[in-house]
């Protein structure tokens, strides 16, 4: 079940403080759209022992699924005042049909809920979202990487954009409440 930005605020967010600073750090890794083997890269540490660190937070946090995971990695990260460097849906130029496939995944659905909302075949998806889409963000990439965006990033990009900025930006007490400094 895709729990909802409110729910993260409301109940997932007070118990950040239950995390550890490694825990921390992978939630950090998880909004920036990195994969468990890039993490560990990072962290000097396994892939297993970053999907055991994953785990571990969904269950401290009561949280279940990697869209959640992720979308409570992208409110820690604005909270905690780390930069989230993702290009804005803006400047993508997307047609109706790829905006309405990102904002859909952007939302926590599957791929076969995108594609009917996207009025298309689920076989066209990981085409558009994984192809087209994933081209226009390497084009916008700020940090001039032309390679190796993998679907974790692609939906962190899309949850930032269409559930976590705007939230962010239009409650600014929530932002305030949690900011961790």
């Amino acid at each position: 079940m895709v729990i909802s930005i409110d729910n993260v605020v409301e109940t997932v967010a007070p118990r950040f403080s239950y995390l550890t600073e490694r825990r921390r750090e992978v939630l950090c890794y998880v909004a920036e759209g990195f994969t468990a083997s890039e993490a560990g890269e990072k962290m000097f540490i396994g892939s297993r022992s970053v999907e055991t660190h994953k785990r571990d937070i969904c269950n401290l946090l009561g949280i279940n699924g990697q869209y959640n995971l992720v979308l409570t990695a992208l409110f820690y990260a604005a909270v905690s005042g780390r930069k989230v460097d993702f290009p804005e849906i803006s400047v993508l130029k997307l047609t109706r049909r790829q905006r309405e496939l990102f904002e859909s995944v952007g939302r926590g659905d599957d791929y076969r809920e995108a594609a009917v909302e996207a009025d298309i075949s689920p076989n066209t998806v990981p085409r558009i979202f994984g192809g087209y889409i994933k081209q226009k963000i390497l084009s916008e990439r700020r940090d001039g990487a032309n390679k190796g965006l993998k679907h974790s990033y692609l939906v962190a990009c899309a949850a930032w954009n269409v559930v976590v900025k705007p939230y962010v930006e239009s409650h600014p007490e929530a932002f305030n409440k949690f900011f961790i400094s």
